[in-house]
C-alpha cells in the first residue's frame, strides 16, 4: 500500500505567512519526497454583533507523493 497523495490545511494569522508557508513547501519538496500538486490560501473572518473581530487565513495544500523515480 502507498500514500499518493494528501491534503494538509493550516492556519495562519497573515497573508505573508500563508504566503511564506507555501513558498517553504515548495522548496522543501524535493527533499522531502513530494511535490506541491495544488495550493491557495483563503482569508477567514469570525463577527460579533456585524463586527469583525478576528481575521485569519487558511491555507491548503495537496502533496503528491507518487513523483517517480
Amino acid at each position: 500500500m502507498q500514500l499518493l497523495s494528501e491534503t494538509k490545511k493550516w492556519r495562519v494569522e497573515s497573508e505573508e505567512d500563508a504566503v511564506g508557508l507555501i513558498q517553504k513547501m515548495k522548496e522543501q519538496a524535493g527533499a522531502n519526497g513530494y511535490e506541491v500538486k495544488k495550493s491557495e490560501y483563503t482569508m477567514r473572518t469570525k463577527k460579533s454583533r456585524g463586527e469583525i473581530i478576528e481575521t485569519w487565513w487558511v491555507v491548503s495544500i495537496t502533496f503528491n507523493y507518487d513523483i517517480g523515480d
